[in-house]
């Protein structure tokens, strides 16, 4: 979370906006639904503007994910919280990096942020492979990619499930 922190800090120090701020701004302003719904919007809004807290709240997710993904392993929840909060950690540091380049450079690049984004996932998806290798590289990668598809799928699943309270 310190390094999350860090990373929200830097950025709005630059004034640059954080990649899952944009995303998620992108997300409120792009459909037509959270256009209609202030509650939607004004949640989405939140997770853009706290980007610490968004990734604490996220990292259950990304926990849960990879549990189900690894499951043979045996490790548990808990163990799967801590490697993906390294995970999350490092990323942020990734982020942070691309942030002061961009920011000294004066790199007004369009694809500049997916860059970091890529190097990001890459290196979860090395993480899983080294923690995990003794399954092979192919299909520590493959368990990684379910897990990253399943993480969004379970967000998604609650997104719709409190936007469906909202509306009863």
């Amino acid at each position: 979370m310190l390094l999350s922190t860090f990373y929200a800090l830097l950025a709005n120090l630059v004034s640059e906006s954080t990649f899952l701020g944009e995303v998620v701004l992108g997300m409120a302003e792009g459909g037509t639904s959270t256009k209609s719904d202030p509650v939607l919007s004004t949640v989405l809004q939140w997770i853009a503007e706290n980007h610490a807290y968004s990734t604490v709240l996220f990292l259950p997710f990304f926990s849960l994910s990879s549990l189900i993904a690894f499951k043979k392993y045996r490790y548990n929840f808990f163990e799967h919280f801590v490697i993906n909060a390294y995970i999350t950690g490092q990323q942020a540091v990734i982020y942070s990096f691309f942030v002061l380049v961009q920011y000294i450079g004066n790199i007004n690049l369009y694809y500049y942020p997916l860059i970091s984004l890529c190097l990001s996932i890459g290196f979860a998806f090395w993480t899983f492979t080294q923690l995990f290798s003794p399954a092979g590289k192919i299909s520590s990668f493959l368990r990684t990619l379910m897990a990253y598809i399943l993480c969004y799928m379970i967000i998604l699943a609650f997104f719709v499930i409190g936007f469906i309270i909202h509306l009863v």
